[in-house]
């Protein structure tokens, strides 16, 4: 009887023994769970924080003017049509007008006034029509203020400016909506200078 006492007692402690190496294995992988979980919430924790970090700078890209009027001139209706296409998908608040020769440009910048001009060299016709540099020229004599963009598929650049224009882009025009936007929001960046710069100079700052 003793024997089997002690072989029950012994069994029994082996089993209580193991029980309890059970729950202390248990509690280990709970407090591994608990580890894992608080690795997990600190990991989405960082996350989120790097997200609202990164948040701010998305914000702070540089956007376009939600309100501007836009002259283009360009004897290839085909492009005038497309140009207008592409700036829409890009700003669609723009208002696009069209012009097919530098006489019709001239003619509709003293009807209207216009905060960009793109401005295709050369436009073909059965009569001689004025080069896109020498309606920038005839414009900036007349006292028009818009920002000017000269278009070519040669480099025409000099000329351009040497008759007044602000800026240059080579055809084609980009179509790419990515692309597109960052040449717009070069050529409005002009835009914000030359106001800056009026501004000073009605304040007499020179």
């Amino acid at each position: 009887s003793t024997g089997t006492t002690s072989d029950s007692g012994g069994s029994f402690r082996t089993r209580l023994t193991h029980h309890s190496i059970l729950e202390e294995d248990e509690d280990e992988d709970t407090d591994d769970d608990d580890d894992e979980n608080d690795n997990d919430n600190y990991n989405n924790n960082n996350h989120t924080n790097e997200s609202k970090e990164q948040e701010p700078r998305h914000q702070e890209e540089a956007e376009l003017p939600q309100e501007c009027k836009v002259l283009f001139v360009d004897d290839d209706l085909i492009l005038r049509k497309l140009f207008a296409r592409s700036v829409k998908r890009v700003a669609p608040t723009w208002k696009i007008n069209e012009a097919a020769n530098g006489e019709s440009a001239l003619i509709m910048v003293e009807q209207e006034s216009f905060d960009f001009i793109f401005m295709d060299q050369y436009m073909a016709s059965v009569q001689k029509q004025l080069l896109g540099s020498e309606t920038v020229r005839a414009m900036r004599t007349k006292g028009i203020k818009s920002i000017i963009c000269g278009l070519s598929a040669n480099d025409c650049e000099t000329i351009f400016y040497q008759a007044g224009a602000d800026a240059f882009l080579f055809k084609p025009f980009p179509c790419e909506k990515e692309t597109l936007r960052q040449e717009l929001l070069r050529i409005a960046s002009l835009n914000n200078s030359n106001n800056d710069n009026n501004k000073k100079e009605e304040d007499g700052v020179v």
